[in-house]
């Protein structure tokens, strides 16, 4: 069986990148979580992540988000 594209090993987010993950949440407005957006990118450069990943982590805030929860958003 041919072998796939090897993944990196996955890699558990410290509190620090967490903590700056959660502070770039709470400054960009709702619907621009994406990973094509520049702020996204600049700071998945500056932890060693991909974008895709910190755009996650930031959706998975928003997911918690009472105001959210109470609009019946799905992130």
């Amino acid at each position: 069986m041919p072998a796939g594209p090897r993944k990196s090993p996955r890699q558990n987010w410290t509190r620090t990148e967490t903590l700056v993950a959660f502070r770039l949440y709470c400054a960009t407005p709702f619907g621009q979580l994406h990973h094509t957006q520049p702020n996204i990118i600049a700071l998945a450069a500056k932890l060693g992540r991909t974008p895709s990943s910190v755009s996650m982590k930031a959706c998975n805030f928003a997911r918690l988000a009472p105001t959210h929860q109470l609009r019946g958003i799905d992130s």
